[in-house]
């Protein structure tokens, strides 16, 4: 199974903005690892607790890289990271491969 990527303390260097890590609520957690995400046609995703990747690019736990880089903070960089957001024991992050990360019970 994939696991969430850390981001070192070298690709800080390397110039990439590392936005904060959220950190959730055990009640938040279990409304989420309820809830379907639709698209536009109101499908339903097979999987609950679907986490829709911050950008059009990209994924939660992975480096982006910009072409012609980009700001953040004021400050030019290569490109961002989004880290997983941290949860309460009891819950985890599953990797489903083509269909991304998922909050589900332990």
């Amino acid at each position: 199974m994939k696991k969430p990527r850390v981001i070192s303390k070298m690709e800080k260097r390397r110039g990439y903005h590392v936005h904060p890590q959220e950190t959730w609520s055990r009640q938040d957690c279990e409304k989420f690892v309820k809830s379907y995400e639709t698209n536009a046609f109101g499908d339903r995703r097979p999987y609950p607790g679907y986490l829709s990747p911050p950008v059009q690019v990209g994924d939660w736990g992975e480096n982006i890289r910009y072409n012609g880089g980009c700001i953040r903070g004021g400050q030019f960089r290569q490109g961002e990271h989004f880290p997983l957001p941290k949860v309460p024991k009891g819950f985890k992050w599953k990797h489903i491969l083509s269909w991304g990360w998922h909050l589900t019970k332990e």
